[in-house]
């Protein structure tokens, strides 16, 4: 009993330090640190910060980053709240396939967002060319991409599915009581809706807002590419242009500072929003097709709107696909293997098997190294009483409320001032995934933890079987499943993990997430479609694997 309570308490303990050392010291180094270029001075004070706010420029920037960000998420609750009634409504064929599409933000790599928005609406796009060839055009008839419009659809097709899930969730297991004491007052739909169902979903609504709101404040590929020059530069790009290029750290520490601040506030105000509790219960859901059968206008205008969502949320996917089999040659697009067969190639001067074999080695070893730091944290979490319990769970969580760009250029910072050349840069982004997707490794397994019965514990013990014996036999039994999925998700949030590799990675070491943003910026698209093919299967094969999983515990 005592070898084993020593074991978990030293699980926890390197948890904690590991926490500490790899996130905590970072950033901290990075804000009271020694500019490395100008030895002696600081990277961050406060009067760099004011200066920097008084610039013009900067402030334009800042209100701009939220101006997207509040616009985006206004767009996607538009857009996701029709999706969440639709799902918690009706029953339909497909209906499996429409809740994938929930966690498209999940599986969904940004720069494959970039990619799919460029091949699909960009000048030379799929829906540009079908149009010109439809009506002989000679000039592409939809010219928005690079631009604010460009921004706020790749925002709103990244994200309105938080929307669709959060809300949805949420709608079908309202109690039917609340319909039936307000039809017996004679409330119509739309005083239905108004009076009773918004209310009630003002937490989820919430929620989804302040989380979206947070994505896209944080969006870095999709602003760096779909931007279109200084006019729609957001925080998080200028962190990256200060730091990487213009190598000016002061002005880099003095936006991460108030990205750290926002996201702190941002965060605090995502848990309490999810505080309100109401009455619950599954309701029965109507068949879709029956009730357009019967002239229904709301099973109609469902069904308009899966077909429009399905166009464009698989739209930009399949642009990707159909590109990845063509070839300009001769004058000529033709269809063809070629990017395939010149990925596979065993040539020595072959970057995407390198870069295949990076991102497998990162992102197994970040999931192992995660799993690993997520166990001893849950388990501190879920040992804790009272105060320290929130304290333990906001020390683990806050990596979430940092901006992976910010903790980026924290750990290029640290690695140039201490370990420049002399840890392998591999390793380095391995140890920086896995304290990035650790925090939603703890997610996924703490509620699992929560609900373990004690009785179970306290039964073993009293007939005579030891705490090993409980912990092999029934506790990890019971996370088993749960641990898996943490596992699996670590994996796909590291295989599309490109903000803070993209902040530390030199030549030397390329991941699929790179080799496709390498590719866009030199207009190769059909060999970035094909690459970004590849990473596609390896991040919904890991979700299916999710899913198949998720079914199972159900």
């Amino acid at each position: 009993m005592v070898q084993v309570a020593w074991k978990l308490r030293l699980l926890q303990g390197l948890a904690l330090l590991a926490l500490i050392l790899g996130f905590y010291w970072p950033v901290a180094e990075f804000f009271l640190g020694e500019n490395p270029f100008n030895p002696g001075q600081p990277i961050f004070h406060w009067r760099f910060l004011l200066e920097f706010v008084e610039d013009t420029w900067n402030l334009k920037v800042i209100w701009f980053t939220f101006y997207q960000a509040f616009l985006s998420a206004l767009l996607s609750l538009l857009v996701g709240l029709p999706g969440a009634w639709l799902i918690s409504h009706f029953d339909f064929p497909g209906k499996r396939l429409f809740q994938i599409l929930t966690y498209l933000p999940f599986i969904l790599p940004s720069i494959l967002v970039v990619l799919g928005m460029v091949l699909f609406l960009g000048n030379n796009g799929l829906i540009n060319r079908l149009w010109m060839w439809s009506f002989d055009l000679k000039e592409p008839p939809f010219q928005f991409l690079y631009s604010l419009q460009g921004i706020l659809i790749a925002h709103v097709f990244y994200n309105f599915p938080i929307a669709i899930k959060t809300i949805g969730d949420q709608w079908e297991r309202l109690s039917v009581k609340y319909t039936m004491a307000a039809r017996s007052l004679g409330a119509s739909s739309s005083k239905l809706f108004f009076r009773v169902y918004l209310p009630l979903l003002l937490p989820s609504v919430f929620s989804s807002f302040i989380l979206i709101f947070i994505l896209c404040l944080n969006s870095f590929a999709i602003i760096l590419v779909l931007g279109g020059g200084l006019k729609f530069t957001t925080i998080e790009v200028l962190i990256y242009q200060l730091a990487r290029i213009e190598l000016d750290f002061q002005g880099a520490a003095s936006l991460a500072f108030l990205q750290v601040i926002l996201g702190i506030g941002f965060l605090f105000s995502l848990f309490r929003g999810a505080n309100r509790s109401i009455s619950q219960e599954l309701r029965a859901k109507k068949k879709l097709l029956v009730e357009m059968g019967r002239g229904s206008v709301g099973a109609w205008l469902g069904c308009v709107y899966l077909l429009v969502i399905l166009f464009f949320a698989l739209g930009p996917l399949v642009s990707i696909f159909f590109d990845s089999l063509q070839r300009y040659e001769g004058g000529e697009w033709h269809f063809t293997l070629h990017w395939y067969r010149e990925m596979f190639s065993l040539s020595e001067d072959n970057s995407f098997l390198r870069s295949l074999g990076n991102s497998l080695k990162i992102g197994l070893g970040s999931a192992c190294l995660s799993s690993f730091l997520g166990i001893g944290m849950a388990a501190l979490i879920h040992q804790s009483k009272n105060g320290w319990r929130k304290v333990w769970e906001i020390t683990a969580l806050f990596p979430l409320a940092l901006s992976t760009v910010v903790f980026g250029v924290a750990w290029y910072s640290l690695y140039q001032n201490y370990f420049g050349g002399g840890v392998n840069l591999t390793l380095v982004i391995m140890i920086m995934h896995a304290l990035l997707t650790f925090p939603y490794w703890v997610r996924v397994v703490l509620p699992a933890l929560d609900v373990v019965p004690e009785q179970w514990q306290m039964a073993a013990l009293s007939l005579g079987q030891s705490r090993s014996t409980y912990f092999w036999k029934i506790l990890m039994p019971w996370l088993k499943k749960s641990l898996i999925i943490g596992f699996f998700f670590s994996f796909s949030l590291s295989l599309g993990e490109l903000n803070s590799t993209m902040m530390i990675a030199d030549d030397s070491v390329r991941t699929l997430p790179l080799e496709i943003y390498g590719a866009i910026s030199g207009y190769r698209f059909s060999y970035a479609s094909a690459v970004g093919v590849i990473l596609l299967l390896l991040s919904v094969t890991t979700f299916v694997v999710i899913q198949e999983i998720f079914a199972d515990r159900e």
